[in-house]
């Protein structure tokens, strides 16, 4: 039987070695462009729901009436 010259061997393996390393490398360019668009879901947590982030009004402000509330927004 004939082998095959141990060029061609590593030709092939250095083909598919290059192969890998090509769809390595386009794997990890979408995972940075899906890292981009990726936005944060909180419409399943009721826990989390109508909360902003930043600073938030004080929790009494709620209790006092609106003419003697300080310039707070909602």
């Amino acid at each position: 039987m004939a082998k095959a010259r141990p060029s061609i061997t590593k030709r092939l393996r250095e083909k598919t070695l290059m192969e890998k390393r090509q769809r390595k490398q386009e794997r990890k360019a979408d995972r940075v462009t899906d890292r981009d668009d990726v936005v944060v879901n909180v419409d399943g947590d009721p826990d989390l729901a109508g909360i902003v982030p930043g600073p938030q009004k004080p929790a009494w402000i709620d209790f006092v009436p609106e003419d003697e509330r300080p310039g707070y927004d909602d």
